[in-house]
């Protein structure tokens, strides 16, 4: 199957199971009501759309939704954060308790690349981790990558901030909310909401913060 195209950003729905690629047909999606007749059209027709017992994959609309399916692992994916309802009514539909799918966490998860102020977010990156005092060597640097993680019950939140692909000045987010959950009925009892509101003020402060940095130097 083709690789997906390059974004500046995408908005995901992961979710980790024991699934069968192969029914993840356009067909089987729109039999269960998650897409439409003129969806189902744009998904047989579009040449990303394919189904094996390794992978599927469906991509259709506009903006672009796509569908993937693994054996241990399903996600919906867009680069346009208007998708979200979409996404999230799509999550539901394909996990109500009556398909029998199996599952055992999900996760919502920003990915953003984003300008700065500065004019090297690595070298931003390098001096800032070099003077935290804990044995990271000072010099030129060739790249930077700052991760956490914490658990709040059963709610993992992970995020990372590192140079990006994209040039100098861009750095390269990730934010990310994960459940252990045996069903995604939760989706709507104010979890997305909390996540993107608190994704957002990630973002936020990341760029604040880099271009705070960057003044210093």
């Amino acid at each position: 199957m083709p690789e997906r195209s390059f974004s500046r950003q995408w908005n995901l729905v992961v979710v980790a199971g024991d699934f069968n690629p192969l029914i993840h047909h356009p067909h089987w999606y729109h039999e269960i009501g998650a897409i439409t007749d003129e969806e189902t059209a744009a998904a047989l027709g579009n040449q990303n759309t394919g189904s094996t017992p390794v992978a599927s994959l469906i991509t259709f609309g506009s903006p672009v939704i796509a569908v993937q399916c693994l054996p241990n692992q399903w996600s919906v994916r867009s680069p346009d954060e208007s998708s979200w309802p979409k996404m999230l009514r799509l999550t539901s539909l394909v996990f109500d308790q009556k398909n029998g799918l199996s599952l055992t966490t999900y996760a919502f998860a920003f990915q953003r690349h984003i300008d700065t102020e500065a004019g090297d977010v690595k070298a931003v990156f390098g001096e800032y981790i070099a003077g935290l005092g804990l044995g990271f060597p000072a010099g030129e640097t060739t790249g930077g990558n700052i991760s956490s993680g914490i658990a709040k019950g059963n709610l993992k939140i992970s995020c990372s901030i590192q140079n990006s692909v994209l040039g100098g000045c861009v750095v390269f987010g990730l934010y990310r909310h994960q459940y252990e959950e045996q069903n995604v009925s939760a989706i709507f009892d104010g979890r997305f909401d909390q996540f993107s509101s608190q994704g957002q003020q990630f973002f936020s402060d990341i760029v604040g913060s880099i271009n705070r940095l960057a003044t210093k130097r």
